[in-house]
């Protein structure tokens, strides 16, 4: 048999009603049909046949209504079962459809979360990739950054030993030029430290080359001055032999002048950098330099230079003409150094050294400062002190004047600090010394000290208030 759409419904309901109910529910329409016919027959029989079986004497109209009555009240009480089955039945889906519903609001919310979990994780992922891309293009950026500026370097290295000044002189403007690169780039490098090391081994290139030996250095003297040589006396007019010669001089002369030029063109980008002009970080000032036994056959400018930190040696060198006014240093070892003539005025030395060192002709020392400084040993043709300053202790033992040095003059006299101890000062000279340092006995607070004839104690602490006002002013 076909189902019904109400049997259908009962099947999907998913909570089912009371067997009666469902009962009332699956036969409703034929129980409506059997009562009615069923009552209306009993209604209209019933009475009757009471009375032909005589158990009542006419037909009785309160017993047919009676009949009605019962037959609609037991329609009613049916109808009143269905209604409620399908109350309940109405119900019990309404319930079910908004569980389905909620479950499926719940699985799309599932859904939608995994989504959103799934976008998030490919966004992160795809992040992720992204910046591990940057990272290594970023890093690829650097290595390509510093491949190129080491080939750089390196061809710069090799223009050094080239024997055209004009290209030894490109070598030296491109190592320049990447020190400041170097120092500059803070974006591939940020550690400072680390930027001044890469700078650091492009400066102890230049000062190698500054070391390095210059066969025609030697000659100097010779080659600064015009040819000399006569045709009769030194050739026996062979003019030939006289022609070759002479452009042999004037080669080597050449040469003399390109190499002091290159030279020259290396101090001068040093003492450039080394101005107050540059900001911390791209100054030259925290470098150290050796220029160890370095033949300066030129003349040497490093005036108003500021070594700040730097270590500076310059052991063993020899200076034709050195100029050093206004320099600032930190660390300065002079020890052994020959010197024809250096001009040292105003300088500032905080620890230097010129043990055994030998200035041939004048050293000015005019205004110059002192912090801890050894001139034992050293030998001077003629000295200027005035005006200098010396504010922890000053060692001239052994050393050898053939003039008179001078401590005072028409300008000022040098100063000595009182708060060292007396033996810091000594002024005891070789006994062979053609020259000697006069000296006299000073008192300050009770304490002597042995000082050059008509020079001052001072107290540095007052200086350092004075030059801090100064500073200030400015």
């Amino acid at each position: 048999m076909t189902e019904t759409p109400r049997e259908h419904e009962e099947t999907n309901i998913t909570n089912p009603v009371g067997k009666v109910e469902n009962f009332v529910s699956k036969h409703f329409v034929r129980l409506l049909v059997w009562l009615a016919v069923s009552g209306g027959a009993l209604a209209i029989f019933g009475p009757w046949l009471l009375y032909v079986a005589g158990w009542t004497g006419e037909t009785d109209a309160n017993l047919r209504l009676h009949i009605l009555y019962v037959t609609g009240g037991t329609i009613a009480v049916l109808g009143l079962v269905e209604t409620h089955r399908k109350n309940t039945t109405d119900r019990i889906k309404a319930d079910a459809d908004i569980q389905n519903y909620q479950a499926s609001q719940d699985h799309q919310a599932k859904t939608l979360a995994e989504q959103a979990r799934q976008f998030t994780e490919t966004i992160a992922k795809e992040r992720e990739k992204i910046e591990a891309d940057k990272a290594k293009n970023e890093q690829d950026h650097i290595r390509q950054v510093h491949a190129e500026r080491r080939n750089r370097y390196t061809t710069a290295i090799e223009q050094l030993s080239s024997d055209k000044a004009s290209i030894r002189l490109g070598g030296v403007y491109t190592l320049v030029g990447l020190v400041d690169e170097w120092l500059a780039d803070d974006k591939t490098i940020p550690n400072i430290e680390e930027r001044r090391k890469e700078g650091q081994v492009i400066i102890n290139n230049l000062c190698a080359y500054i070391r390095s030996p210059f066969l025609l250095a030697e000659r100097t003297e010779q080659l600064n001055e015009p040819y000399a040589k006569d045709l009769q006396k030194n050739f026996g007019g062979d003019i030939e032999k006289f022609n070759e010669d002479k452009q042999y001089f004037a080669q080597e002369k050449a040469a003399l002048e390109e190499e002091r030029q290159v030279r020259q063109s290396i101090i001068k980008e040093i003492r450039e950098h080394l101005s107050k002009n540059y900001s911390e970080s791209s100054s030259w000032s925290d470098f150290d330099y050796d220029f160890s036994h370095a033949h300066f056959f030129y003349p040497v400018k490093f005036n108003n230079s500021y070594f700040g930190t730097s270590i500076v040696n310059f052991s063993g060198a020899t200076f034709t003409q050195a100029d050093f006014i206004g320099v600032t240093f930190a660390w300065t070892n002079f020890i052994g150094v020959t010197f024809a003539w250096a001009d040292f005025s105003e300088a500032k030395f905080t620890q230097a050294s010129f043990s055994e060192a030998t200035f041939t002709e004048r050293a000015d020392f005019f205004e110059a400062t002192f912090t801890e400084t050894d001139f034992s040993e050293t030998t001077f043709v003629q000295a200027n002190f005035s005006r200098a300053t010396f504010t922890q202790g000053a060692d001239f033992s052994g050393a050898i004047f053939h003039s008179e040095p001078s401590f005072t003059n028409v300008l000022g006299k040098a100063r000595f600090s009182h708060k060292v101890a007396p033996e810091s000062y000594s002024f005891g000279v070789d006994p062979d010394s053609p020259c000697k340092i006069e000296i006299e006995e000073q008192e300050h607070n009770g304490t002597k000290f042995i000082i050059p004839k008509g020079t001052i104690l001072f107290d540095p602490d007052e200086l350092s208030e004075q030059e801090d006002n100064n500073s200030n002013d400015s």
